[in-house]
């Protein structure tokens, strides 16, 4: 009912894409991690003056490969899970209000016999669940 997003593919597609593959996740987030190394690397060379550009350059290539490798990879492999899970928690509780909305609007005690109230204390016993979860936990039984 309500788009979950993967957290598997989140993190396969940060892993071998950085900040690129945060987008997936949270585009905020991936437009914040993608200017962050190009700012960088600005202020670096507006800061120094090199007297040898070709070293200068190399070093600040060297420089931002670690930077980038180092810190910015790993922080969008945290923030992107953070942020899916963060969403698929979100989405949870709109599936659950939106059922528990139809149960409300529809007169709750005509139901106690039907599939929706067992639903309702499904959802109630099993937060951060949602529809799917639902209907595969009745599939087993």
């Amino acid at each position: 009912m309500y788009n979950k997003k993967n957290l598997v593919a989140a993190i396969l597609l940060t892993v071998l894409l950085g900040p690129f593959g945060l987008y997936y996740a949270t585009i905020i987030g991936g437009v914040i991690m993608t200017i962050i190394l190009p700012i960088i690397s600005f202020l670096v060379f507006k800061a120094n003056n090199p007297s040898e550009e070709i070293s200068y350059v190399l070093g600040l290539t060297i420089g931002n490969f670690m930077f980038y490798s180092i810190i910015i990879w790993p922080l969008c492999i945290v923030w992107s899970v953070i942020s899916i899970i963060m969403h698929n928690k979100k989405m949870s509780k709109r599936e659950y209000q939106f059922i528990e909305n139809i149960a409300r609007h529809n007169n709750v005690e005509s139901y106690q016999n039907d599939n929706n109230a067992e639903m309702l204390e499904w959802f109630k016993s099993n937060p951060n669940k949602g529809m799917n979860d639902y209907y595969a936990s009745k599939d087993k039984n």
